[in-house]
């Protein structure tokens, strides 16, 4: 698994000592204050610092999950209590520029208890250097900033995209919608594919009203297609939708309004829905019922998927989605698809997903995006893995379907 590298550039004890260095400390001692407790302080820190790193590690991801070239160092100021107990965490100083990966360093450095070395009242300053690896293939939902629009009746979380990931193919995102919230008409200029996760969504073409759809059903709007549609479930919970968008780009609004003048979103005007509605040959949505789409044996029949929409069920070939499942303990050998971006969305279950030769753990909530022309392996772990699964553009779900046998030859005299 490919990390970010954290190091401890300096560490500035007050009034006591400090120390430089990874792997190495130096220590300056005030005259009042002996070497063998400054020492003491030194080892404690590196000590801390060296059980900390997984901790740390998440903070980047937290930062990262925005954009993946986060990097910088961040002065953390440390004030203790009796035992070594961090009472305060403050951030002196932050070249990151990033929100989410120092909140979470002052939320982990709450915890920590560097022992007897320090005493009640002391403090100091530890500057972390963060290093990004230039490369991210997963990230956590709950690592997702949440960006919600005035009215707070919908938000959205942007699992992958350019900045995060360096997806060029697609982006992908779970929305958020209170019970009758409803999504004016418009299109986009490239497709959308609507994955219901929770609750239940009323999707409505111009010409036609679709299925009330639920968990595992999809809508499918190819470019330029009008749609509108609502949430029509709950009242004590918000449904959700994972929405791909291919290529990406409908969802930049949501982390910057100024990208709105991109114009990949275009809302439909009142003349052009009366016009639409009377138009019954004009292109309206598709949708799959997962109870209804067929269950495919792949990997030798220890995995399983149903194919819900693909270029011929879609009528264009920008996406396809699917519901996979993998037994527990079974492999998908490593191979790559050479035009296609694959992205999943791990619904339930885990395992370790290779890519490009490092190893990842994916487990429920999990999002992984992998580039075209890379290669990948997947193992599941003894619970099973089950996820959606998209390929932008289609065309790997093929392999997918049963090969039909040709007919036995007619014997001739």
């Amino acid at each position: 698994m490919r990390r970010f590298v954290v190091a401890v550039v300096a560490a500035l004890l007050l009034p006591a000592s400090a120390f430089a260095g990874t792997g190495k400390t130096k220590t300056e001692t005030k005259a009042d204050v002996a070497d063998e407790e400054a020492d003491q302080q030194a080892e404690a820190i590196q000590a801390g610092l060296t059980a900390a790193k997984d901790g740390l590690h998440r903070c980047w991801a937290k930062g990262a999950a925005v954009d993946l070239h986060v990097a910088g160092r961040v002065v953390l100021g440390l004030e203790f209590g009796k035992g070594g107990h961090v009472k305060k965490a403050t951030i002196k100083s932050d070249t990151t520029k990033s929100e989410p990966l120092t909140k979470c360093v002052i939320e982990l450095a709450s915890t920590w208890v560097w022992g007897d070395a320090f005493a009640a009242g002391g403090a100091a300053e530890v500057p972390l250097e963060f290093q990004s690896p230039g490369v991210q293939y997963v990230v956590r939902a709950e690592d997702a900033i949440e960006y919600k629009p005035k009215g707070g009746k919908l938000s959205e979380k942007i699992l992958l995209d350019r900045e995060n990931v360096g997806a060029d193919k697609a982006s992908l995102v779970i929305m958020s919608m209170r019970l009758a919230t409803q999504m004016p008409f418009h299109k986009h200029t490239g497709a959308e594919v609507v994955y219901v996760l929770e609750g239940s969504g009323d999707f409505e073409g111009l010409s036609a009203k679709g299925p009330d759809l639920q968990p595992g059903d999809v809508a499918y709007m190819a470019a330029g297609v009008p749609h509108t549609f609502a949430s029509s479930c709950c009242k004590k919970k918000d449904s959700q939708f994972l929405v791909l968008y291919a290529p990406g780009g409908v969802e930049r609004p949501f982390k910057d309004p100024a990208a709105r003048k991109e114009g990949t979103t275009v809302a439909i005007t009142a003349d052009e829905i009366k016009k639409g509605k009377a138009d019954k040959n004009g292109p309206v949505p598709k949708y799959a019922r997962d109870p209804e789409i067929k269950e495919l044996p792949i990997l030798g029949g220890k995995g399983s998927v149903k194919i819900l929409m693909d270029a011929d069920a879609a009528g264009d070939g920008a996406a396809y989605v699917g519901h996979l499942k993998v037994q527990g303990g079974a492999q998908v050998p490593e191979h790559v698809h050479a035009e296609e971006a694959e992205i999943l969305y791990c619904l339930s279950g885990s395992g370790d997903m290779a890519i490009g030769g490092a190893v990842y753990p994916v487990a429920a909530g999990t999002a992984v995006y992998i580039p075209p022309n890379t290669k990948h392996a997947f193992t599941a772990s003894k619970e099973g893995f089950e996820a959606v699964q998209f390929y932008t553009p289609s065309g790997p779900e093929q392999r997918f379907k049963p090969v039909e046998k040709a007919p036995p030859a007619k014997a001739t005299k």
